[in-house]
């Protein structure tokens, strides 16, 4: 699995996770820079997985969450049970699903 995939699979987690993150605190939770965060959010965001919002007050943030679509997608995949797949695999799992 490329650095890249690697990536959105832990973001995609990190959002299953919460209700919805800051890219700064989705930059620090992976451990890269907020840009490239931001580049993933963005495609992840085109591509369906994620929506984006701008807060409208200082300091504008941008947060990121799962759409409800995907949370519940992720939510069937991971009620299937531990078996084999991690959570990583699961939510490569839940990316291959249209």
């Amino acid at each position: 699995m490329s650095f890249r995939d690697r990536l959105r699979v832990e973001i995609l987690s990190e959002l299953y996770e919460r209700d919805w993150m800051s890219i700064s605190d989705l930059a620090g939770a992976v451990g890269v820079h907020w840009k490239t965060v931001q580049r993933l959010v963005n495609q992840l965001d085109k591509d369906g997985y994620v929506s984006i919002s701008k807060m409208e007050t200082f300091p504008f943030t941008v947060k990121a969450y799962l759409t409800e679509r995907r949370r519940q997608l992720a939510s069937d995949i991971f009620s299937i049970g531990e078996g084999k797949l991690g959570k990583a695999d699961r939510l490569l799992l839940m990316s291959s699903q249209t």
